[in-house]
């Protein structure tokens, strides 16, 4: 009985590492978005590449606004973020994918890339 006990937890504990491992693996698609603008009211598509640029938001940093939730990015992630406001052509609409890890309210960057988006807004 002890040993049937045993094998329960330890495979409890194997698909529970192993959901929060899908959790940190997945690559988030959202809105990308200084961290000073993560309050304004209205839609996050809405948001412009102009105000992105802004010395007081840049200053904040970046993230991801993805379901009503906000995620944080890292350094490499501020940089990345930055540098694809500098060369995107959008002014608003900044849908994205973020490929990197996910923990918590944070992700560390490691790419981000612009999604065609036509319908949601």
């Amino acid at each position: 009985m002890f040993k049937t006990l045993v094998s329960l937890l330890a495979l409890c504990a194997l698909l529970v590492s192993g959901s929060a491992w899908a959790e940190e693996s997945e690559n988030p698609r959202g809105f990308l978005m200084p961290s000073a603008c993560k309050a304004r009211k209205g839609s996050p598509a809405e948001h412009t590449t102009r105000c992105a640029l802004e010395p007081d938001c840049v200053a904040t940093g970046f993230g991801l606004m993805a379901d009503e939730s906000f995620y944080s990015f890292d350094t490499a992630g501020n940089e990345l973020a930055l540098a694809y406001f500098k060369t995107t052509e959008r002014t608003d609409n900044h849908l994205v994918e973020v490929l990197g890890r996910v923990e918590g309210n944070l992700i560390r960057v490691e790419k981000i890339v612009a999604v065609e988006q036509t319908t949601q807004r």
